[in-house]
């Protein structure tokens, strides 16, 4: 009896040493791992803020139609980034597929998706998609004119830190063919605070 009472006195002893050494480890482990790191799209992604001009070239009208605005958004080396646009414009055009008469002017606003590819640096290229509106009085009669804007398009951009230089053509509204560029401002990103360690075992 007494042997059998030893055994598992000396069963239960090794049990708690075994424990006490995985906890020792998963402790060590724990204090010894690297602090996360965050990943790459956020360690290459830029506030941007500026400006953009361009003409629209829209069949069968009369001339041009300039086109003038301010931008900001996030810029990326690689992967998805976004903009928002305040856009004016002078002698926009009727788009007849649409049924929308000639305006004297337009002011509107536009918010695009991008996704860039990274080039040689500082050069990036990407497609992008914008949707958004322009509105003005009828050059007929003075009533509001709408214009609906699903524009299609590609640019390149090119970083001169602290700013940038960009260059877009593509298709307002499917109908009609631009081209922009735009300049501005595009600090480098803040310098992250170290990441938080995982809970410590037992936490």
């Amino acid at each position: 009896m007494k042997l059998i009472s030893r055994l598992a006195a000396a069963l239960l002893f090794m049990a708690s040493a075994l424990a006490s050494g995985q906890a020792l480890a998963a402790e060590r482990e724990w204090l010894e791992a690297p602090e996360l790191e965050e990943d790459e799209w956020t360690r290459g992604a830029r506030f941007f803020g500026g400006v953009r001009s361009g003409v629209g070239i829209a069949a069968g009208a009369t001339g041009v139609a300039p086109t003038f605005g301010l931008e900001m958004g996030v810029a990326a080396r690689r992967g998805v980034g976004f903009g928002l646009h305040l856009i004016g414009m002078s002698n926009p055009p009727a788009v007849t597929a649409f049924n929308i008469p000639k305006a004297i002017y337009g002011f509107g606003a536009a918010a695009d998706i991008r996704f860039y590819m990274q080039t040689l640096r500082p050069l990036s290229i990407y497609p992008t998609l914008a949707f958004g509106f322009l509105a003005g009085p009828a050059e007929k009669d003075g009533t509001n004119v709408v214009l609906p804007m699903l524009n299609p398009g590609f640019g390149t951009r090119v970083a001169m830190d602290p700013g940038y230089v960009a260059f877009e053509f593509g298709f307002a509204a499917f109908q009609i063919p631009f081209v922009n560029i735009s300049f501005g401002f595009q600090p480098d990103p803040p310098k992250a605070s170290p990441a938080a360690r995982p809970a410590a075992p037992g936490q």
